[in-house]
């Protein structure tokens, strides 16, 4: 799925793909995805009856260990940042030392042991990937439910 085509999905749901503004809210993404996933795979391994465990695998996109996530589309000097959403944040961390090439840029999160946890990375936005999204909406409006497919978000 294409970044518009995730931002959609989300757009459907009453919010947008996850901006995250400071470290609290990384932690939280980074923890709260992989422990979906974990847990779509150990309901999966534990329905004998149900569905193979690679259909529900593959439904949920569990091979691929990297989600969808907002654009940044203004960078200041200060180090503020702001995203697709309007919300606007500091936490650049999220690069892991490596500072952002420029503004209008699509990111991923790993969720994979390989890089350090939930970190980002800038991809091309009109690159069709086998990503996972991660939604986030407003409270006001209530609680975002996780669904099923490769669509995940929280409120």
């Amino acid at each position: 799925m294409r970044w518009s085509e995730a931002e959609r999905e989300c757009a459907i749901m009453g919010g947008h793909l996850a901006s995250i503004i400071d470290e609290y809210e990384n932690v939280f993404a980074f923890t709260w995805s992989g422990c979906l996933k974990h847990c779509l795979l150990r309901r999966a391994m534990q329905q004998n009856d149900g569905p193979k465990f690679s259909d529900v695998a593959k439904q949920a996109n569990l091979s691929t260990p990297t989600l969808w996530l907002g654009r940044l589309v203004k960078l200041t000097r200060t180090g503020a940042y702001e995203w697709n959403d309007g919300s606007v944040g500091r936490h650049l961390d999220g690069f892991r030392g490596e500072p952002p090439s420029g503004t209008d840029l699509c990111l991923t999160m790993w969720l994979d042991f390989d890089r350090p946890e939930g970190s980002w990375n800038e991809w091309d936005c009109n690159y069709a990937t086998g990503y996972s999204a991660l939604c986030k909406r407003s409270l006001k409006r209530g609680a975002l439910s996780v669904t099923t497919g490769n669509v995940f978000g929280f409120a």
